[in-house]
């Protein structure tokens, strides 16, 4: 029972934090966007010569509550700088959130 309720506590305190650790500020062009995918907004981006998938979500812990706002401004075909956040971690489904893209009103 303890090992369940650890597992709930550690997913809660890394949704919360992960997008918060290893900022960068990147540029990435736009590939595809998919639509609400288990809950996170996908980007497929190309990062200098590589694809990597962002996803856009709220960083409830950083007052970051527009995620859906920065999933519609980002368009296909376009290169935008953002701030990145988190880590890409595939046995959890982890992908570097998009927290800021800059120029943006």
């Amino acid at each position: 029972m303890i090992g369940m309720f650890g597992f709930i506590i550690f997913s809660f305190l890394a949704y919360m934090f992960v997008p918060l650790m290893d900022q960068q500020t990147v540029e990435i062009t736009v590939v595809e966007k998919i639509p609400y995918h288990n809950g996170n907004y996908l980007v497929i981006a190309k990062v200098g010569e590589k694809e990597e998938v962002f996803s856009v979500v709220d960083v409830w812990i950083a007052g970051i509550f527009d995620a859906s706002d920065r999933y519609a401004y980002l368009k296909e075909g376009k290169t935008y700088t953002v701030t990145t956040g988190g880590y890409r971690f595939p046995p959890l489904s982890w992908y570097r959130n998009i927290n800021v893209i800059a120029g943006r009103v």
